[in-house]
Parts: structure tokens; sequence; C-alpha cells
């Protein structure tokens, strides 16, 4: 299903994250080529943890 986005997409990341399995994130980097990877400081709940960037990664994608 991963291969059949066509759109561009940004993957956000929590740098602390303890739900980012590495076999999952391998995964999407294999099957998603085109989409750009951001990792802020923080873990699941960036929009707490990095409040600002991840607004200003949302306005500027």
């Amino acid at each position: 299903m991963l291969k059949s986005i066509q759109v561009p997409t940004t993957l956000v990341y929590g740098d602390s994250s303890k739900l980012n399995r590495p076999e999952d994130l391998q995964q999407q980097k294999m099957t998603m080529t085109q989409a750009k990877r951001v990792f802020l400081s923080g873990g699941h709940n960036l929009h707490i943890d990095a409040a600002a960037a991840l607004a200003s990664l949302i306005l500027t994608s």
C-alpha cells in the first residue's frame, strides 16, 4: 500500500519515540523512496515535545 502513494509526503518522527521500530522505519524508507523524512527532538507526542518545530514543518511542507 505504501508504494502506491503518489503525492509529496513528509514523514515526521520523534527521535526518542518508543513506537518507531527500526524494522518499520527501514520498510518505510524502502517503499516510500520519494518521501521526505524528518526527525524532531521528542517522543511520540511531537505536538507537545516539539510544538514550534512541528508547526513550522507543517506550514512549509
